[in-house]
């Protein structure tokens, strides 16, 4: 997370600025505004665990990926890193909340 906040957070913060004159000239609301910044950093995000491919895996690992797949046989790579079964990146969101 740390890499993607640091390359996209003036990215963000320009289209905060932007949506927020949307808020304030009554064109969307605050909840909006957040939602669709949710929805573009969780997507960076994402995007970024995509592109990963450092630090590589021990190959201890990489065995113990292929030991979990029924057939030792995988569609794809064993060595990615933040990547096995597709969970993280299947479940990546964000939440917009009332406080």
């Amino acid at each position: 997370m740390r890499p993607t906040v640091a390359e996209k957070k003036p990215g963000w913060a320009a289209i905060s600025r932007q949506v927020a004159k949307n808020v304030v000239n009554g064109a969307q609301t605050a909840t909006q505004m957040m939602d669709l910044l949710g929805m573009k950093v969780s997507g960076d995000i994402a995007k970024t665990i995509t592109q990963l491919t450092s630090p590589p895996l021990k190959p201890a690992t990489i065995r113990n990926r292929l030991r979990k797949r029924a057939n030792q046989h995988t569609v794809g790579s064993l060595d990615k890193p933040l990547v096995d079964s597709g969970i993280m990146l299947g479940t990546l969101s964000h939440d917009v909340e009332d406080i």
